[in-house]
């Protein structure tokens, strides 16, 4: 769509005229073309078997390159690879929760100020995901400071309509719920599934939802579970061996979480310079590649502190040092020659998806012997509410139906299209389209019977030695959250 708006005369002078700068066409064609550039660079690195297609994107792949791009922009290194598409997570409680982001890779913080219901976490998150399309970042190459095209306060505006967003309900279109399947349901979640996803109600807006540090915890009220997908018990090379990985790893595609929690890149501008991971700084000093969300971080410092005042002096400044100081805990030292998503080496040992795994613990691992106090790669169980309208399911959107999500790996479909989102309402989720002409189809092997590092869809091991009957009893439970 860019791409024929920049050729078409018409299409860009309409463009022109939706922006409001028909009388500014010149430099507009010039951004529009630097945007050009750099998404085509970004492409480039794309792996052709990670196409994200319909309901999934790689914002965090994206973010990672424009990081690199806005600090290196003359860097002949490539740029981190577009290879972990995740599927478009629900935003209804997103206010509540203690983290954000599929990994949890960001603190929500506290809310900003006495009425407002925006939290600091969602102004850095939405910072991110604004620079992951068509945001225009700058660093100075005389100063170092860094300038945006960024609208802070409409940002937090935004997330205050969205923190007002109530979860669906189960459309009476689709078929009204079976009232006693959803009790022998609930005895089943309670079983299988309410360790991991606390059970909230969709209109209460008020309660924080809490941090579970633990799977077996009691915690009193609605929380999220962050579930490791390292085990730092065992060896990478004893993981590469398994078959499955250890009882304690929920099995899921490691890529998405190692990738914004491990992957260095060169420092460019920054390289020497102070890190500022916090706004009262004493974070040392960058050397030649660092962790690169830790670049991004002292890019939202660098660009947010000159504007403090545009969302409120007086109540921002110790939310905003109480969040910095929680993202600075991440990984942020130099780990060998950095964290890179590996192609599948067949002179390895292992699968691609148990190389990734075992690449990602050998990081981990180091990491954590410089600071145990340092978060493991993860991935977030959160309430279930309204989740039989956020299909495809696992946070890459791997699972067609929560019927197949409740199956044996082996059993789960190694491939479906997505076409029209056409909706099952039985097993809850897109009906396979691999038919329709123009169809995405999502791949979990690649033609040479290799999982494809990105699209796995194992993991997430419960409940899967459920009766064809429990499944569809526990289902419509699910509904009805």
């Amino acid at each position: 769509v860019v791409d024929s708006t920049a050729s078409s005369a018409k299409r860009f002078s309409r463009f022109a005229d939706a922006v409001g700068r028909q009388d500014d066409q010149k430099s507009l064609r010039a951004e529009l073309a630097s945007w050009l550039k750099l998404r085509r660079r970004i492409q480039s690195a794309e792996p052709k078997e990670h196409r994200w297609g319909r309901g999934r994107a790689d914002a965090v792949g994206v973010i990672l390159a424009k990081t690199s791009a806005v600090v290196a922009p003359n860097s002949q290194s490539k740029l981190p690879q577009s290879n972990a598409p995740v599927s478009y997570p629900f935003v209804w409680n997103t206010n509540q929760q203690a983290l954000l982001q599929h990994n949890g890779v960001v603190s929500n913080g506290k809310d900003l100020g006495p009425f407002a219901v925006t939290k600091l976490g969602a102004l850095i998150r939405n910072w991110t995901e604004v620079l992951g399309v068509f945001g225009q970042v700058q660093m100075s190459k005389i100063d170092g400071s860094v300038t945006s095209s960024i609208n802070l306060e409409n940002l937090l505006e935004l997330e205050q309509i969205l923190a007002r967003l109530e979860s669906p309900r189960w459309p009476a279109a689709f078929g009204e719920l079976d009232g006693q399947k959803q009790v022998r349901g609930k005895a089943l979640y309670d079983q299988h599934c309410a360790a991991c996803h606390a059970v909230i109600a969709p209109d209460d807006l008020k309660s924080d939802i809490v941090l579970k540090k633990n799977r077996d915890d009691k915690v009193d009220g609605p929380f999220i579970f962050m579930q490791p997908i390292v085990d730092l018990t065992v060896t990478s090379q004893m993981q590469a061996a398994k078959a499955v990985p250890s009882k304690t790893l929920i099995g899921t595609d490691p890529l998405m979480a190692c990738n914004s929690t491990l992957h260095t890149v060169e420092t460019g501008m920054l390289n020497g310079q102070p890190k500022q991971l916090s706004l009262i700084g004493g974070d040392g000093v960058y050397g030649d590649y660092a962790i690169t969300t830790d670049i991004l971080t002292t890019l939202i410092n660098k660009e947010v502190r000159p504007r403090i005042a545009e969302l409120g002096r007086a109540y921002l400044k110790d939310q905003m040092q109480g969040a910095s100081t929680q993202i600075r805990t991440f990984i942020r030292d130099k780990i060998g020659g950095g964290y890179t998503a590996s192609s599948y080496d067949p002179e390895k040992a292992g699968t691609p998806v148990q190389q990734a795994l075992s690449q990602c613990a050998d990081n981990t691992v180091l990491a954590h012997l410089r600071n145990p106090e340092l978060p493991l790669p993860s991935y977030k169980a959160r309430p279930l509410n309204g989740v039989w309208a956020t299909a495809p399911y696992l946070h890459n959107g791997s699972v067609p139906t929560l019927y197949d999500l409740l199956l044996p790996q082996s059993q789960r479909p190694s491939s479906y299209g997505y076409f029209d989102g056409n909706f099952d309402a039985q097993k809850v989720g897109l009906v396979d389209q691999k038919d329709k002409t123009g169809a995405f189809v999502l791949n979990v092997y690649n033609a040479n019977g290799d999982a494809i590092v990105g699209n796995w869809n194992g993991g997430h091991a419960y409940g899967i030695d459920l009766s064809h009957t429990e499944r569809l009893n526990l289902i419509e439970y699910i509904k009805g959250l």
